[in-house]
């Protein structure tokens, strides 16, 4: 398949897939107990409507606070893969490969290589915050 974005997209959502499904799965199993889902079902709701109406509402937060959380481990894995040349090719850019392009003239313009590594940290740190003051909000256990 070669390194491009389109790869390294499915290698990303195929490695961070289970932790998904885990999550979703374990909320839905607390939140199936919780006496509204009794109180929809004795009133004879389907179990599609069930599903939209009751349970998803209370099972996202719980996913985009994960989302969040793990973004900033799919950005550095991208940029790590890119560092390595395993990842996005040229004409896409990448941090990784922006760090890794400086790193031979480190000596000379240091920020060539310190510029992007920045911003990779900045980021990340950034999509934690986020992914922790949702948490907050939300209220997610």
């Amino acid at each position: 398949m070669g390194p491009n974005i389109v790869t390294i997209a499915i290698v990303l959502a195929l490695a961070d897939w289970m932790l998904y499904a885990r999550m979703v799965r374990a909320r839905t199993l607390v939140e199936k107990t919780r006496e509204y889902v009794d109180a929809a079902r004795v009133l004879g709701v389907a179990t599609s409507r069930l599903l939209l109406r009751h349970l998803w509402p209370n099972v996202f937060p719980t996913i985009m606070v994960l989302a969040m959380v793990s973004l900033g481990g799919v950005i550095l894995s991208e940029s790590a893969l890119s560092f390595l040349g395993l990842g996005v090719q040229r004409p896409w850019p990448s941090w990784g490969r922006m760090v890794a392009d400086g790193q031979s003239r480190l000596q000379a313009a240091w920020w060539n290589a310190v510029s992007p590594a920045f911003c990779i940290a900045m980021v990340v740190f950034s999509a934690n915050l986020l992914g922790d003051g949702l948490r907050q909000i939300w209220k997610v256990e």
